[in-house]
Parts: C-alpha cells; structure tokens; sequence
C-alpha cells in the first residue's frame, strides 16, 4: 500500500443516476432502471436506466449496509477485508490478471473499469522497492476521489461483483485520501504546532470519524470522539499546554487515541508489493 476524502462517478456510470437513486427509495437498482416520482405539479415521472457499473455499486453498497445492520464483530471484518484487498502483491498478479481476462465481453465497461484498475495497481508494484516508492504513479486511479461509502463498499464486497484489481486500487484510494488530511492538519506540517492548529487536527479527526461507514468506525476506539471532544475544546480556547498529551509532541504522558490511530491509518500494509518479504 502508499504510505504518503469527496464523491465522483466511477469511469462508466451516470452521476446523475446514481444522484437520484440515492434519493429515491423506490428506484429499481435491480433492473437498472429508477423510477423518480413526480414533483409537486407535474403529470409525469422521469425513467431514468443505471449503467452497469452504476447496478454494480449500487448492489455493492446495499450489500454494505445490509452487513452493517446485521453483521457482528464489524471492527474484525473491516480489518480484514481492507488487508486483504490491500495485499495484492506481484505473487498474486497471476491469478488477478487471470480475473480480468474472465469478464464477459457483454460488459465492456466493467472490463474497462476493471483494466483501469489493473494497470494502476500494477504499476503501483512495479514502483514498489524502486526509488520511486511511495510516490505517485502517473496511471490514473480509476476511484479517485471515490466516496469512502463508495470504496468501502468495492473493498468489502464478497459478492464476486469486484475484481481483485478494483478491490486493491480501492484500498489505495482509501488510504490517500487519509494521509491527504492527515499530511494537512497533523503533526508533520510544523505549522500545525500551535492552539489553533491542534484545534484544527481535532475537528477535522471528529468530522472525518463522523462521515465514516459504520462498518470502518467500528475499528476505531469505542471513545473515540470522547476521547477527542475535550482536546478540541482545549485547545480551540486559545491554551497550549505541552503537558497535556498530544499527537503533537512536548508531552511525555501516555499516548492517546489519536496518536494510536494516526499509526494505524498512515502505516503500510504488512505485504510488500514487489513481492519480496516485508521487514
């Protein structure tokens, strides 16, 4: 995985489609086809038909929150799948290349979708171990700037509705976006190490947690927006007490929740993606 978060339409779908699906409960994801009611005045309904990736995400996230509603030990589930979508590694390449090759040509922008993917994964191992590692690829994400309802539901699907390709580039989009708010308002941007940039960090900590699928928020600390309310509140009052434990720095107290999820976002995966063994 990159080590170094906003909503598009994945390459093949209709934004507008998928917009008013989502607001319209009675839309027939199904048959690819939503049903949108009539506003108030209006003699008549728009049909409006889903492309097939615009089905396929649509299958995905229903299944996503069918789980979250009643699967059990979510925090476990999330883990795993996120490290088995992220573990795709030059050993694995065989086999992912072999899905790709599989998909039915009477679905030509899922193979599309799916190439894409492919070759951005790919070129992400073949920069692995490389002085270019860690950088950006110049091969476009085919989920960049992806909602994380939307790759959570790509990483997450047992449905066999995503190739391995797609599931891991998911996994690499997840992860940038994270280290995109982090690198802004945490600790490595020394401009952070003030009252009003601890402040900064907290809030938007609290606003990323909050805008998280429940299935990802269940491998966060229980107390986790406890734990950081009152450290916001602190510091947003114009105080700056380095004894006060801090993602920060100065303090030589327990580290917090929010330090221990800082490792856990911004580390990389246990696999090497060249293939050879990770130290």
């Amino acid at each position: 995985m990159v080590s170094s978060i906003a909503s598009t339409a994945i390459p093949g779908s209709n934004a507008a489609t998928t917009t008013s699906l989502a607001n319209n409960p009675n839309g027939a994801a199904t048959s690819g086809v939503a049903q949108v009611a009539p506003s108030v005045g209006s003699d008549f309904a728009v049909t409006i038909t889903l492309s097939p990736n615009a089905q396929r995400l649509q299958t995905a996230t229903n299944n996503l929150t069918a789980l979250e509603n009643g699967g059990t030990n979510l925090a476990g589930v999330w883990n795993q799948d996120y490290q088995q979508a992220g573990s795709l590694g030059i050993d694995q390449e065989p086999e992912a290349d072999a899905e790709i090759a599989a998909l039915p040509a009477s679905d030509p922008a899922h193979i599309a979708q799916a190439t894409a993917a492919q070759a951005f994964v790919k070129a992400n191992i073949a920069a692995a171990g490389t002085a270019n590692a860690g950088n950006p690829v110049s091969v476009p994400n085919p989920f960049a700037g992806a909602s994380t309802q939307t790759l959570a539901a790509i990483i997450s699907d047992k449905s066999g509705l995503y190739t391995a390709y797609e599931k891991s580039a998911a996994t690499y989009e997840y992860q940038n976006q994270q280290n995109a708010w982090v690198n802004q308002y945490g600790p490595g941007n020394p401009a952070n190490d003030n009252a009003s940039g601890k402040a900064a960090y907290y809030s938007q900590a609290i606003s990323v947690y909050n805008a998280l699928p429940s299935l990802i928020q269940a491998s966060y600390p229980a107390n986790y927006v406890q734990s950081l309310t009152p450290l916001q509140q602190f510091y947003a009052s114009g105080k700056d007490d380095n004894d006060l434990p801090s993602i920060f720095g100065h303090s030589s107290s327990p580290q917090e929740t929010a330090l221990i999820l800082l490792q856990g976002i911004t580390k990389t995966t246990t696999s090497d993606k060249s293939g050879a063994p990770s130290s």
